[in-house]
């Protein structure tokens, strides 16, 4: 298991905030007891959560279109 820093939280959450291509198979990410603050613990949590806002969110879009 590999120890996530602030750094590689920060990152992470700027790809995932970019571009909703990014890794679409990752649904979550374990930080627990890793070297990264709580503060980008949670920045990461709420970037997965927002990317699955928005997927959910063009879903809907596609269906109504339909």
């Amino acid at each position: 298991m590999a120890q996530v820093t602030d750094a590689g939280c920060a990152i992470l959450m700027s790809a995932l905030n970019q571009d909703h291509l990014v890794m679409p198979a990752l649904e979550r990410v374990l930080v627990v007891g890793s070297a990264a603050s709580a503060a980008m613990r949670v920045a990461v949590r709420e970037a997965l959560l927002a990317r699955e806002r928005a997927r959910r969110q063009r879903s809907v879009d596609v269906c109504r279109r339909v």
